[in-house]
């Protein structure tokens, strides 16, 4: 019998006997999660505890699963469209997986990269490299940041990564995304199910991103309690392939086609990634589904080239993520990075953005 995993746990739409009794037995710590995040939101609410206020707008991104929704995509996405609106934006991220100092770090500034992946964590890094000419932050203490970026960097809007259940800086306007289809799983909170908050949180929301493949996002029914008007539906696409190690590979992600590849992820959801580059043609041979936020080993770099001998592979492919803390002087295996980006799929998704920016308007 497979091991319960918790993708297969959180996942499955049709469970084992194990997965009953597994997702049965942790009923009791998911009721606990339940009251401890109830009694967090509600202190805030009731004005027991306060929210600092930053002198830039705010913008928090954030998710109610853990991990695998796409919310760092689309803080890119809107770093990209405020920048295109003219509007001077920063990028304030936890930093998972690193010991980042008491007050934070700044990891990129308008010139340059200013720290990797070892010293920032592997999120931070990525945007810093995926946004040239946009400050970004990494640390725990994000209401400090916020300030930070927007005395030292002249930021107008801040956006908080991974901000959905971070209530101690004031957003003034609030983005959930859900990776579709089955954006809830099965529907239970931590620790039987992948949801951090109920989905009836979305109800207080600015704007809700569905997030798939182009059908998938169309096609996908609107969460009850959640307004249509409040919906932005989009798609990861494949944007282009970077060379990592290995001979030179053209760009054009269609250089994966009828290619035999590993597919090696460090995320929450390495099927999906999976599936992205199966969409592309690809055979994959294998999938190597390691921890969410790993980095990369000497040990690491060499298991992965044999995994690519073992399976017969021309190379492997790992997302752009797992690129940030990918070693320099590593020359084997052949290895390409994926980049997606979020194309916006709604009418009007142009108009939504520049409201939740505030591009044109004043500080809510």
């Amino acid at each position: 019998m497979p091991p319960v995993t918790p993708l297969r746990l959180w996942y499955d739409d049709a469970p084992s006997p194990s997965l009953r009794v597994a997702r049965a037995a942790l009923a009791p710590l998911s009721a606990a999660w339940w009251i401890a995040r109830t009694v967090h939101r509600g202190a805030y609410g009731a004005g027991l505890l306060h929210a600092h206020r930053c002198p830039a707008r705010v913008v928090g991104v954030g998710n109610v699963v853990t991990g695998g929704a796409g919310k760092t995509p689309v803080v890119l996405a809107l770093a990209e469209h405020a920048r295109a609106r003219g509007l001077a934006v920063a990028v304030v991220s936890r930093g998972y997986g690193v010991a980042l100092p008491p007050g934070g770090a700044r990891v990129s500034n308008s010139q340059s990269v200013l720290l990797d992946a070892a010293h920032a964590g592997d999120e931070p890094a990525q945007l810093a490299r995926a946004l040239p000419g946009v400050s970004v932050y990494a640390g725990r203490d994000r209401a400090m940041l916020a300030d930070r970026a927007a005395r030292e960097a002249g930021a107008a809007v801040v956006l908080l990564d991974d901000a959905l259940q971070h209530h101690r800086v004031h957003q003034d306007a609030r983005v959930a995304v859900l990776r579709v289809p089955g954006p809830f799983g099965n529907g239970r909170l931590l620790p039987a199910g992948p949801l951090r908050d109920p989905a009836s949180v979305l109800a207080d929301v600015d704007a809700v991103v569905l997030l798939g493949d182009a059908s998938a996002a169309t096609d996908q029914p609107v969460p009850d309690g959640v307004r249509p008007a409040r919906v932005l539906r989009a798609a990861l696409v494949p944007a282009r392939l970077v060379r990592l190690s290995g001979p030179e590979t053209p760009g054009d992600p269609a250089w994966l086609r009828g290619r035999r590849v590993l597919v090696a992820a460090a995320v929450a959801r390495p099927d999906a990634v999976a599936r992205t580059v199966g969409a592309l043609g690809a055979v994959i041979a294998a999938t190597w589904a390691r921890p969410d936020h790993a980095g990369w080993t000497a040990g690491d770099v060499a298991q992965l080239e044999a995994r690519v001998r073992a399976v017969g592979a021309e190379a492997a492919v790992v997302t752009e993520k797992d690129a940030a803390g990918w070693p320099l002087d590593a020359r084997e295996p052949p290895v390409v990075a994926l980049q997606v980006r979020v194309r916006w799929l709604s009418p009007g998704a142009a108009g939504c953005l520049d409201a939740l920016l505030g591009a044109g308007g004043e500080r809510g």
